[in-house]
């Protein structure tokens, strides 16, 4: 599985296992990791964007973006995220091949 973690452009990014929105600790840490920035510096705005992998119906995969997104919020919620300023984009399934993870996963984006 790829490395959940902050990208050089700021994203927080949370990788799922295949057909899965479980949390595993490291995206756990990430998420709390991300809700203490949003804290730290005054952020506005916190964009989640949820993906899925080509495998899969799109209507699945949609469906999957959407649980995915929304376990996200949830996990920013209890971390001290107002919720108010939590924007959920469920992006649904990606246009690659690719199957790999790094299409299964959900963006934590921050905007001042």
């Amino acid at each position: 599985m790829a490395t959940t973690g902050m990208t050089e452009d700021g994203r927080y990014l949370v990788y799922f296992n295949e057909f899965s929105a479980y949390l595993s600790p490291d995206a756990q840490n990430v998420i709390t990791t991300a809700a203490q920035r949003v804290k730290e510096m005054g952020i506005k705005v916190v964009r989640v964007e949820g993906r899925a992998s080509a495998t899969g119906s799109p209507a699945a995969n949609q469906a999957l973006t959407e649980t995915r997104t929304q376990v996200v919020y949830d996990q920013l919620q209890r971390d001290g995220v107002n919720p108010t300023i939590i924007q959920q984009q469920p992006l649904g399934q990606t246009t690659t091949i690719d199957t790999s993870v790094m299409d299964r996963r959900v963006d934590i984006v921050l905007l001042r």
